[in-house]
């Protein structure tokens, strides 16, 4: 009833009350929840002074961390690794001295005990919080960590092991949750720390080294390509619980701890973490996300069709989490916004195109996407002859009205549209691969969708008006959503378009000091730059997302802005798959049909060579 009512009010024109009958359709966070630190492994050790020539390195081929110094005594080397085939992390010591250390779990705050027992520390935790949920419940862990020496002794207290006299000693540790299975106390099966290593290597490597790219006088874009790629490896593994949040499998305890949270943003985030998986051959990364979508998101997504919008299929919105949360977000400036999850589902035909699997397609991407598109037929509506959609809005910016006042939702949004234009073609695409014959629904609804609109001044609107924006250099470009992803507007096919994109871009940078920069938000500035064949403007992003956003440590950070407040700069895994997909995207496009070689090399990319791009 509230969302007919603010459909009724915005074909009047009415602001005020779409606002207020927003307010009364959006749904209630309650226990929205959010990822937690597990804790920390606090090792402690007592060196002599005089340490130095102290190195740090991540070996992004073969998955091995290294840190090594030296101190008076001689040298230690530390070597670690998280192994999916066996399900531990192993950190192994050499050490020149004998001065051993002190072994135990522990984070500031958390709900997270611990105790030796058998020889084994054993550590408990459950994910409480109190700024996304109520402080009473949360997933609960059970962790072991085992500890071996080939020399020396160990002695144990209440929650600590003590190294002692030790030239060579081994940590492992494993744990798991209670989020899909009944909670019980992980097992380490194999401490043949040799034996392990060998597992990792051989598991980690065969994928990493699929694809390989050498640019001359660009080593440090090549080894974030590979960052990218290693992150994505490590953060999706083909059988894991969950597909990736803000902060894939990591947390820096920030994201956690502000406004929004370390959940599966679907208005660009969580769609920019598997770009790479297609781009960079490791399409097995995207198997998670579906399993979440068929078996989560998608049955709550029935219950927002049904008891939001009163309308069959699924639809989801700008936030998910772990249990699938679909419903409208829980504030009137972020819904409604039922087109996120037709854009999340264009992942299985992306999936599709990238591997030619036939059960795939029929078993899982057609039945995902004909409930999808089953909502969104009966979610359009005639007004005057015309077909249009909404009211919605366009993540996550507003527009202002001639009394001054800002509002979000409005029909016919532009980034809405092209998302129901995609899906129809996916689903289309899907019915012709599989030789069935199309629901005739599709060309009828396809040929009757708005147009693209090009405004006076020569951009593209961001909504079904010319309104202008409450901020014209906003973060978010939802409304160029058919340049990049989808792939509808080229400088080929859509020359004026193109050019109106263009514009687009530009009006959001100018000034470029006032543009609100933030690590995906960059990727997907190169990304644009790719998809209109501008090289320079590819080379020139990527650059500044080096000098500006990256750390030395090569993590892409989102700093605070004046549209996403932090109390300090959040690390966000897209950043990183989104830069790396933005260099492959410049040397290899694949959509509409038409492969691209080498579309928009910056100038400075004189020579190089690349294999195992898809």
């Amino acid at each position: 009833e509230a969302f007919q009512k603010a459909r009724k009010a915005a074909l009047a024109g009415q602001w005020d009350e779409v606002r207020l009958q927003t307010e009364r359709f959006m749904g209630h966070k309650g226990n929205y929840d959010t990822a937690l630190p597990v804790g920390d492994l606090l090792i402690e050790q007592q060196f002599p002074i005089g340490w130095h020539h102290y190195e740090r390195s991540l070996d992004l081929i073969n998955g091995v961390a290294t840190c090594q110094f030296d101190h008076e005594n001689g040298k230690q080397v530390q070597r670690a690794f998280c192994s999916h085939p066996d399900k531990v992390f192993c950190i192994c010591f050499h050490d020149d001295s004998t001065d051993g250390c002190h072994v135990r779990i522990t984070t500031e705050g958390a709900n997270i005990t611990s105790q030796v027992s058998a020889g084994d520390l054993i550590f408990s935790a459950q994910a409480l919080e109190n700024r996304h949920s109520d402080g009473k419940c949360g997933v609960k862990l059970l962790g072991r960590l085992h500890v071996e020496t080939d020399d020396g002794q160990l002695t144990f207290e209440n929650d600590a092991i003590h190294i002692q006299a030790a030239h060579s000693w081994r940590i492992y540790v494993a744990m798991s949750t209670d989020f899909e299975a009944e909670l019980s106390l992980p097992q380490i099966a194999d401490t043949n720390y040799n034996a392990l290593l060998a597992r990792h290597t051989v598991d980690f490597s065969a994928f990493m080294n699929r694809l390989a790219l050498r640019i001359p006088g660009q080593e440090p874009l090549c080894r974030m390509v590979n960052l990218g790629r290693y992150l994505l490896l490590s953060g999706a593994r083909e059988d894991a619980p969950l597909p990736m949040s803000l902060q894939g499998v990591w947390n820096d305890n920030v994201a956690c701890n502000i406004g929004w949270t370390c959940d599966m943003h679907l208005d660009v985030n969580t769609q920019m973490n598997y770009w790479l998986s297609g781009t960079g051959n490791l399409t097995e990364a995207r198997k998670p996300l579906f399993r979440w979508m068929e078996e989560r998101l998608i049955p709550h997504g029935r219950l927002t069709a049904r008891d939001h919008y009163g309308l069959p299929g699924w639809a989801a919105e700008v936030v998910a989490n772990a249990w699938g949360w679909a419903q409208p977000y829980w504030h009137p400036n972020l819904s409604p916004c039922p087109a996120c999850g037709a854009w999340e589902a264009a992942d299985y035909m992306e999936h599709y195109r990238y591997t030619s699997d036939q059960h795939f397609l029929q078993a899982t991407a057609l039945p995902a996407l004909q409930e999808a598109a089953d909502f969104f037929f009966a979610y359009l509506f005639e007004h005057n002859g015309q077909l249009m959609s909404g009211p919605s809005i366009s993540p996550e910016n507003s527009f202002v009205t001639p009394d001054g006042k800002l509002y979000t939702a409005a029909l016919n949004t532009p980034f809405e549209i092209a998302s129901i234009r995609n899906l129809l073609i996916d689903l289309k695409d899907a019915y012709e691969a599989l030789e069935l014959p199309v629901d005739p629904r599709v060309e009828e609804t396809l040929a009757h969708l708005p147009q693209t609109t090009i405004l006076s001044d020569g951009t593209l609107a961001e909504w079904g008006h010319d309104l202008p924006a409450a901020d014209v250099q906003h973060r978010h470009m939802s409304h160029l959503i058919d340049l990049f992803p989808y792939g509808q507007i080229t400088p080929e096919a859509t020359p004026e378009l193109a050019a109106a994109a263009a514009n687009s871009i530009q009006r959001r940078l100018d000034p470029y000091d006032n543009w609100e920069d933030t690590g995906w938000a960059r990727s997907m500035l190169a990304f644009y730059a790719a998809r209109l064949h501008d090289g320079r403007q590819v080379g020139f992003h990527l650059s500044e997302m080096l000098r500006i956003l990256t750390s030395p440590n090569g993590l892409v950070m989102h700093p605070s802005t004046r549209g996403a407040s932090s109390y300090a700069p959040v690390w966000e895994l897209d950043g990183n798959t989104g830069f790396a997909a933005a260099v492959l995207e410049a040397l290899l496009q694949s959509h509409g049909g038409v492969i691209r070689l080498l579309p928009a090399l910056p100038p400075e990319w004189t020579e190089g060579e690349a294999s195992g791009l898809l």
